[in-house]
């Protein structure tokens, strides 16, 4: 919980991943500074009171000690790694591929073989991962088959940001990787008639050379 949210009960904020943006970090610390009256609270400085009047921190990342070593932090932005990137692909293809121009046999034969990719990577994710357990909403969806065959808007918006974060692969070859994504993000050009579609084209025979 960082912006957006407010919830004033709350009184236990636990840091489950690292944060460099000391904005952010501060807008997470403030979900636990909204006052709230009438309140039943307990804890080992005043034992039970009414009305909120403090709140506690779990911080599993070090994010404390990290901006007390950089005060200012640092503004980035998430990346995403080269398996959720092909993973975000690959969806976007199924979802593509959908469309009436593209019924033949053999599109619709490439399209049911990403989906077996896709489906074998959430059937692979294991809720010994906390951050499995925590999507298990999308995880359980999606490890239904009769759910990847015809992907909606929303379908796919799930599947970019709540299943391909959590995907991985045994795969350890990052050029291999590095190619696939590459390939994938020139298919998506092609589909869609993308003005980068001539420079893909060109880095493709640089690299077949």
């Amino acid at each position: 919980m960082d912006t957006g949210i407010d919830v004033p009960e709350c009184v236990n904020l636990v840091f489950f991943k690292k944060v460099r943006s000391k904005t952010k970090f501060r807008q997470m610390i403030g979900r636990g500074t909204r006052l709230c009256k009438n309140l039943s609270c307990m804890d080992s400085i005043d034992g039970e009171y009414e009305d909120k009047c403090r709140f506690l921190i779990f911080d599993y990342c070090g994010n404390f000690e990290y901006f007390r070593e950089h005060k200012n932090g640092y503004e980035s932005q998430e990346t995403k790694s080269l398996t959720e990137n092909i993973f975000c692909k690959q969806v976007r293809l199924i979802f593509s591929l959908q469309d009436g121009n593209f019924s033949d046999n053999e599109y619709q034969a490439f399209r049911q073989n990403l989906v077996e990719i896709c489906y074998n990577g959430v059937n692979a994710l294991s809720y010994d991962l906390v951050s499995v357990r925590l999507k298990k909403e999308y995880v359980e969806k999606f490890r239904k088959i009769e759910n990847w065959q015809a992907l909606s808007d929303m379908d796919k918006y799930e599947l970019e940001n709540h299943i391909a974060p959590l995907i991985t692969t045994a795969d350890t070859d990052e050029y291999a990787k590095r190619f696939d994504n590459f390939m994938y993000g020139l298919m998506l050009a092609n589909i869609g008639n993308l003005p980068t579609m001539n420079y893909l084209k060109k880095q493709l025979c640089k690299t077949a050379v």
